[in-house]
């Protein structure tokens, strides 16, 4: 049993989550001084200090500061809706590489299972994880034993997707879903896994060998419908008008955007960490429906990793459920006993047929195209820094977080030659509070540019003096984040 207490269910304890408060604008103002300075000269610092004087006395700024302060007493987080639609739901990039995540094992943790069973174990932990999401099974995450999370995310981790839209995007929960997709050959087909609320897979291993061996039949699909998911928004929203013009093409549409989840038999092996990386971030662009919440992909070694559209949820939420529980579950498995032949399939599962016109077969041509230059326009390089885990920075007594974004930004100052800090930030987890999300923490600080600045004047004499500094940047990007997560930070 995951659960002891009956008043530990999953979402049992939302009610006492704290709401996000509405920092003041002198608070926020000061902020936004202090992290634009090791940016400016005194001259320009001057003329950004009188226009924040000019704001805070201009009646526009006080009365949208009201409306916030309204909001707030009206919502259970003022931010949560305009965040989810102005940050992700407005953005008209394409999905692949700006804005969806991934997980996934490197090195000595990477599967070595036949690859119907490593999909067929772990989309099985997957269907199990969500019934006990639905049967409050889950436990609450904890900021320590008496200080829960909030859970408010996970409540759309399953038979969720983006739906593109001319301006905005929305979105669909289906909580009656019960199957899933199967991405094969570039091919879709529908699983039925469920009954009611009990699974029925299995021979979900048989069902999988079975839809490998027909992808396999039929030849690698030329016109992959998924890559259209992978395009602009305003581009991918036209296409798919069109599409449910067609009942054919509606109806496939239906079926994979009401789906649990994706589950992708992916072709080869990956070798190294970068090869894995580079999988399950984009692979070929044409094995991934990007919009649904999250796909779990296979190679044929059996490695496995997951790939999740960001909107719904942060990377913790799908990386804890897939990490801390499908991989596990799978893992307690016997494999021995899990092998079985196609001829002993009894899942209900089948085909999907696109009705590819010639407008439709041009637009996937396109597309195919689009996803192709994005991908050449990014490089996915993966370095393991063995040696330099969190344990020798907290022997040292620093944190490791503060530690390696300080340096990040010598490094970045080292191999570029600037004269000016590089402007990188990293979230801050803010689910202590009800509905709560991300904040941000800008790493540059007048104390962070004060240790690179130092260590940018060539060979080190004084080691003490350059530690001080050191220790000063990484007190001071704790301090900030403390201070987001109380709710106290200004980006967002």
């Amino acid at each position: 049993m995951w659960l002891t207490r009956r008043s530990m269910s999953t979402f049992s304890r939302q009610h006492e989550l704290p709401h996000l408060p509405v920092p003041e604008l002198k608070d926020s103002f000061r902020k936004y001084l202090a992290s634009v300075r090791p940016y400016l000269n005194d001259d320009q610092v001057s003329v950004v200090e009188q226009e924040i004087i000019e704001a805070l006395d201009d009646k526009d700024m006080q009365r949208r500061q009201a409306d916030l302060k309204s909001l707030a007493l009206k919502e259970d987080s003022w931010l949560s809706d305009l965040w989810f639609k102005g940050c992700y739901l407005s953005w008209r990039a394409a999905l692949p590489i700006n804005s969806n995540v991934t997980g996934y094992l490197f090195g000595e943790y990477r599967k070595k299972w036949d690859q119907c069973y490593s999909a067929a174990a772990v989309t099985r932990g997957a269907l199990q994880y969500h019934l006990d999401l639905q049967a409050g099974r889950v436990p609450i995450n904890m900021n320590n034993k008496d200080s829960p999370l909030c859970m408010d995310q996970y409540t759309r981790m399953f038979g969720f997707t983006r739906i593109p839209g001319q301006v905005v995007d929305t979105v669909q929960k289906h909580d009656d879903s019960k199957h899933i997709v199967v991405i094969a050959g570039q091919r879709q087909y529908v699983v039925l896994v469920l009954d009611e609320k009990n699974l029925i897979i299995n021979s979900l291993q048989s069902t999988l060998s079975a839809i490998l061996l027909d992808s396999a039949s039929r030849c690698k699909e030329t016109n992959p419908v998924s890559v259209l998911t992978g395009t602009d928004r305003t581009e991918w929203f036209t296409t798919r008008q069109s599409m449910l013009n067609d009942a054919q093409n509606a109806r496939c549409l239906e079926l994979i955007e009401s789906s649990l989840f994706v589950v992708s038999l992916e072709d080869g092996i990956d070798i190294t960490d970068e090869e894995c990386a580079t999988s399950c971030f984009h692979g070929n662009g044409r094995t991934t429906w990007f919009d649904k919440s999250f796909q779990l992909k296979f190679k044929q070694d059996g490695n496995c990793s997951i790939h999740i559209e960001h909107s719904w949820a942060d990377a913790p939420t799908p990386l804890d459920m897939f990490f801390n529980h499908a991989l596990p579950y799978a893992e307690s498995l016997d494999e021995s006993q899990g092998k079985a032949t196609p001829e002993t399939v009894d899942s209900d599962w089948s085909l999907l047929t696109w009705n590819i016109s010639p407008e439709l077969k041009a637009k996937i041509t396109q597309a195919e195209s689009d996803v192709d230059t994005l991908i050449a326009n990014s490089d996915v390089k993966l370095h393991r820094c063995v040696g330099l885990g969190k344990a020798v920075w907290k022997q040292a007594r620093l944190s490791p977080d503060a530690a390696v974004q300080m340096a990040i930004q010598l490094a970045y100052r080292r191999m570029s030659g600037s004269e000016e800090p590089v402007a990188t930030y990293e979230t801050i987890g803010m689910t202590n509070w009800l509905k709560g999300r991300t904040e941000c923490c800008k790493v540059v600080s007048e104390e962070s540019e004060a240790f690179v600045r130092s260590a940018m004047q060539g060979p080190v004499s004084d080691h003490d003096g350059l530690e001080r500094l050191l220790r000063a940047a990484c007190d001071s990007h704790i301090a900030y984040i403390v201070d987001g997560q109380q709710g106290r930070a200004f980006d967002r």
